[in-house]
């Protein structure tokens, strides 16, 4: 015996907007604890919510950056004819100082890079970790770049590891110059005007809410942005 289905009524506009304000009140209340996160940076001593919110420390990765330099010279690196020395020596060290933390380390593979356009700077990316709370990349570019840094909701660590990096706030007269070794560190909501030269390479860490970055999506923006291909890393993002 054949029963005839019943016919579902159309949804409401009413039904609609009701969905929609749930999805949207489900968005508002991660977002919020997100940024709780930054709060309880700010108002509590770091020891104590670092361990249980992010795997690196920005101290320690400047370490791993500096004795990673130091080994490369002493290996005969020199910039920029042995850049793939630097960023093996780079990786190894990160491996070794932080065992916590699971890295990718295919550099060499060109389909692990990708290009990325914001600001109206253009570079090329490599990620190294991911979570929820953080991300380390390899950033640079061999031609040279600037633009608007972008206003983010979590603190932004810039290791220079090869070339210069030069930055302003408005108002500022002077620029700003950040050399091999050093870290830029844009605090979350500042915003700023950068600039890389030809053959300038850097490890970039953010620690924070990371709803508004790259690390969500990379994109592999092409000269015409409607074009732009994204790749969801969920592997990477959901380090254990």
């Amino acid at each position: 015996m054949v029963t005839a289905k019943t016919a579902q009524p159309p949804r409401t506009a009413a039904s609609r907007w009701t969905a929609r304000a749930i999805y949207l009140g489900a968005f508002v209340v991660i977002c919020s604890y997100l940024n709780s996160i930054n709060v309880r940076i700010h108002s509590r001593p770091v020891a104590n919510t670092q361990a249980r919110f992010f795997t690196l420390k920005p101290g320690q990765l400047h370490t791993s950056v500096l004795t990673a330099l130091e080994t490369a010279r002493a290996s005969g690196y020199s910039s920029p004819e042995n850049t793939t020395l630097l960023f093996q020596t780079l990786v190894d060290q990160l491996v070794a100082d932080h065992p916590d933390a699971h890295f990718n380390t295919d550099f060499t593979n060109r389909d692990e890079w990708v290009f990325n356009n914001a600001g109206n700077a253009m570079g090329a990316m490599f990620l190294l970790h991911a979570s929820i709370t953080e991300y380390l990349i390899l950033f640079g570019t061999a031609v040279g770049t600037g633009g608007h840094s972008g206003r983010h909701t979590a603190d932004d660590f810039f290791y220079i590891l090869q070339g210069r990096q030069t930055a302003y706030e408005a108002g500022a007269l002077q620029k700003e110059v950040y050399l091999p070794g050093e870290v830029h560190h844009m605090k979350r909501g500042v915003v700023k005007h950068y600039t890389m030269d030809p053959e300038s390479w850097a490890m970039e860490y953010a620690q924070g809410e990371l709803a508004e970055t790259k690390v969500v999506l990379e994109t592999d923006a092409r000269l015409d942005p409607a074009h732009a291909a994204f790749r969801l890393r969920g592997h990477d993002l959901l380090d254990a």
